[in-house]
């Protein structure tokens, strides 16, 4: 896609800002896997069940995989600096609060709450990003955009172990919501308002005629009648119906990955938690090759069909020696191939939808059914390996990515001059 020219500056990508956005999403990240690493301490002080405390870890993501849709169309109307600046408050507000929770059902409101932030944020920031690049940077940049999952899980993680055992898991939550409000507050002057190109230009930041209603014309403005015809609803559901069984096999191997390396190949607990921990991110690396091969390829149908080696990647881990480099390291490809396919999705949302006032919708329902795969990937693996043990995990990792795609094929269009 290409950005229309007007007379004047040479356009060019505002790479300072696509970062802060990207800060913004990794920080949304970070607050939701901030439970983890103070699991114990947190069941501890607030007398709390083990599956009062797992409710509260995965809260975050059922609130996106309820509202994914309904935070997309909110996004659409009230625009993308807006809804981005509204989650990061939220986040924040929300976030340090949970340093004051007194029992199970103080926490799990609090984290609803941050769940609204969250989405808000995952939702906005794709669309921003797109006001924020020009030509073939916005592939790259919206590739990138897709790694911030795991670089957040890997900063709430890592942050949240360290301080929680030097100062405890209140403090933890009281750093993070300062970080967050600390990057609102930039976010809030820095990110241009609608209506205004994002990225820079020889002259002045002016730019192109950039129209609603066009993908590579995003100003941000609120969209007043959003409208959307059958076939590209059609398109934004095959996508991220896609995405969802990518996202199911990904959460699905780094949750049962240290019981199998812990069980069945013969790691220690503690040095089998630190190869999972590597290999998640694997991925990051993953999203960045996939943004420079979308600048040089045809995406979804030259990508797309590197799905197909996932399941062959869990015969090696689960059916094959027991070997523990052999599994960790055919782990480690497995989710470098997941991180390309990621930035797949989130790179094909502009293909896939009509005109800029349905970039938020799509990213809504993008995140939405990626939530649910996440949600769903776990438990559906572990009733598989409770039932018949470890054997048939690469027959549901098969199924998964060949349904992802079929999907992702079902969603890919030819781009089209738009007039």
């Amino acid at each position: 896609m290409t950005a229309t020219m007007s007379a004047g500056p040479v356009l060019r990508t505002n790479w300072s800002r696509v970062l802060l956005t990207y800060l913004a999403g990794v920080l949304a990240a970070a607050a939701l896997g901030k439970i983890g690493p103070v699991f114990g301490p947190l069941q501890s002080d607030l007398g709390l069940s083990l599956p009062a405390v797992g409710w509260a870890a995965s809260a975050m993501t059922g609130v996106a995989a309820a509202l994914g849709l309904i935070g997309g169309v909110w996004t659409d109307r009230l625009g993308d600096r807006r809804s981005l600046l509204a989650g990061l408050v939220l986040l924040a507000v929300t976030g340090a609060a949970g340093a004051l929770a007194w029992d199970a059902t103080s926490l799990l409101v609090l984290r609803l709450f941050e769940g609204t932030g969250y989405l808000l944020v995952v939702v906005a920031a794709p669309a921003l990003i797109m006001r924020l690049t020009t030509g073939a940077d916005r592939v790259t940049a919206l590739s990138v955009w897709g790694t911030f999952i795991p670089v957040g899980l890997a900063v709430g993680s890592g942050a949240g172990g360290v301080v929680a055992g030097g100062v405890g898991w209140r403090s933890w939550f009281l750093l993070l919501g300062a970080g967050v409000a600390a990057v609102a507050a930039v976010a809030a002057v820095r990110l241009p308002g609608p209506g205004r190109y994002a990225g820079r230009a020889g002259r002045a930041d002016e730019g192109p005629d950039l129209t609603v209603g066009k993908p590579d014309g995003h100003t941000g403005v609120p969209a007043t009648r959003p409208r959307i015809r059958a076939a590209v609803l059609a398109r934004i559901l095959a996508l991220s119906a896609g995405f969802g069984a990518v996202s199911m096999i990904s959460v699905a191997m780094l949750t049962l990955l240290p019981t199998f390396l812990s069980t069945d190949v013969g790691l220690g607990s503690s040095t089998a938690g630190l190869a999972v921990a590597l290999v998640s991110l694997v991925s990051v690396p993953g999203g960045i090759v996939a943004g420079w091969l979308l600048r040089r390829l045809a995406g979804i149908p030259v990508l797309g069909p590197l799905a197909l080696t996932m399941p062959l990647l869990a015969i090696v881990i689960f059916s094959g020696a027991r070997i523990p480099a052999l599994a960790i390291g055919a782990a480690a490809v497995l989710l470098f191939v997941n991180g390309i396919l990621v930035a797949v999705a989130f790179a094909a949302v502009p293909q896939v939808v009509d005109g800029a006032d349905q970039l938020g919708m799509g990213n809504g329902l993008l995140v939405q059914l990626g939530s649910c795969g996440s949600l769903l990937g776990p438990p559906l693996f572990a009733a598989t390996v409770d039932r018949f043990g470890w054997g048939p995990v690469p027959v549901v990792v098969g199924v998964a990515a060949v349904l992802g795609l079929v999907l992702f094929l079902i969603a890919h269009r030819s781009p089209a001059p738009r007039r």
